[in-house]
């Protein structure tokens, strides 16, 4: 069973799909076990801002800038070696 961004045991607890037993005994685990809860807690945020904070995003968005700034001369070139409109 995937868990996208959950790791299972360390940022979350993984339990499959209709097991409505098995997520009672993931809750009751967690409740009685409070120092696994905030560990798997803490991890989750950290993963979470890791996979998805701005940092991440503001990098993602600097690539593709960089991406397109590299492929739109090629593209230019390309259109005038064929002696059309560029765009």
């Amino acid at each position: 069973m995937g868990g996208g961004s959950i790791e299972d045991g360390v940022s979350g607890v993984l339990v499959p799909q209709d097991d409505a037993d098995g997520f009672a005994k993931a809750i009751a685990g967690l409740s009685a076990d409070r120092g696994k809860l905030k560990s798997m807690s803490l991890n989750a945020r950290e993963r979470a801002k890791d996979s998805f904070g701005l940092d991440r995003m503001i990098d993602g968005y600097l690539a593709l800038f960089d991406e397109v700034a590299l492929a739109r001369p090629k593209a230019y070139a390309q259109q005038l070696e064929q002696d059309q409109p560029a765009f």
